[in-house]
């Protein structure tokens, strides 16, 4: 007879997602393929829920699953640049990232979407953090990075931001 799952850690995991379920789900959708975030988002649940009984209370529970998120994401990245490619590459790898001039340039959504994915790894998941309104300390502690580098890296994407959507686009 299959033993049922430690009530404690199956009321953690429903708050973990209730708190942070659409963070998670924007994290999935900025480094999964097109048209996988679901597959990305599902693994990334599955990750959390087998580290849930290793958390050790070091960090705030939404801050230590913000980094098994991102880094479930990033090694889906890895992943999926790592691999052998079939004689058709991805239609991402095959289009030119350019900035405001895909899709509509009025959607607010859109244009952070475009933006994103013309950013590295790190700095997307830490422009990703920093619009959560998390702190530096809270972002350092989830990419792994110093929090003075998190304020330069988000000066520089900000600069980036405004050099090619905002000057480029008056």
């Amino acid at each position: 007879m299959p033993v049922a799952p430690d009530k404690t850690l199956e009321a953690r995991f429903r708050e973990l997602l209730q708190e942070n379920y659409g963070r998670l789900r924007r994290i999935a959708r900025s480094y999964a393929a097109a048209g996988e975030h679901e597959d990305l988002l599902q693994d990334m649940l599955m990750q959390i829920w087998r580290s849930l009984p290793a958390f050790d209370g070091r960090s705030k529970l939404s801050t230590w699953a913000y980094r098994v998120g991102l880094n479930t994401a990033l090694g889906s990245l890895r992943k999926r640049y790592t691999q052998p490619t079939t004689h058709a590459m991805q239609h991402e790898q095959l289009l030119p990232l350019v900035p405001a001039s895909v899709g509509n340039p009025t959607d607010p959504g859109a244009l952070l979407d475009s933006f994103l994915r013309c950013l590295g790894p790190i700095d997307r998941a830490v422009l990703m953090l920093a619009l959560d309104d998390l702190s530096y300390l809270d972002i350092a502690q989830i990419t792994g990075i110093n929090s003075n580098t998190v304020g330069i890296r988000l000066n520089r994407i900000k600069q980036r931001f405004n050099r090619d959507y905002v000057e480029e686009h008056p």
